[in-house]
């Protein structure tokens, strides 16, 4: 198996503005070369609906507008 690239600086992210657990941060399987995939665990509490996400790596936050639709159970 090739040596995969891994995430060295700091990796962070918030939904609906509450802290989110990343449960995967790297390469995206199948991908192109570079393209970096990350899974977290929608917090507990985030209303029904449209929320916010942002990433942060190092410092650097990710683009505006990103959000991710968040149903009721």
């Amino acid at each position: 198996m090739a040596n995969l690239p891994v995430l060295r600086a700091p990796l962070s992210a918030t939904v609906g503005g509450a802290a989110a657990v990343i449960e995967y941060a790297g390469p995206a399987p199948g991908a192109v070369a570079g393209l970096y995939q990350v899974n977290l665990r929608i917090p507990v509490g985030i209303p029904t609906g449209e929320a916010v996400v942002r990433v942060m790596v190092d410092g650097a936050a990710s683009q505006d507008g990103l959000t991710v639709a968040v149903r009721g159970q």
